[in-house]
């Protein structure tokens, strides 16, 4: 597959995780890509974000910063480098309202939705 893709003008990159990234003809452009800057909280955790307890801290801090929500920190994920947290409605039935996502590296929190 790797030998067709490159001979039809795909670019196949390998990174450090050994994840494949395959990029159309023409559309070469890994580094340009902007870093997401996030978003601090004024909780400051210990890093790296590592565990699900400090997620739950800084999305705890997040979700506190916001003004007139009447929410809580649902279901937390760990996907690689990042924690994927659900706010959800503070009383019953649970209804997703935003999904954040917390960076290991800086705790820096990205809204998603």
């Amino acid at each position: 597959m790797r030998d067709q893709l490159e001979a039809a003008g795909w670019t196949i990159e390998e990174t450090a995780d050994n994840s494949i990234l395959l990029y159309p003809p023409g559309k070469h452009e890994a580094s340009t890509i902007p870093h997401c800057p996030g978003v601090l909280t004024r909780y400051q955790p210990i890093l790296p974000v590592d565990s699900w307890k400090k997620a739950h801290d800084v999305a705890q801090s997040w979700l506190e910063e916001q003004s007139g929500m009447e929410a809580s920190v649902g279901r937390i994920r760990r996907i690689l480098g990042v924690h994927i947290i659900s706010i959800v409605s503070a009383k019953r039935p649970y209804r997703l309202l935003h999904q954040i996502a917390v960076r290991n590296s800086d705790g820096a929190v990205i809204v998603l939705n």
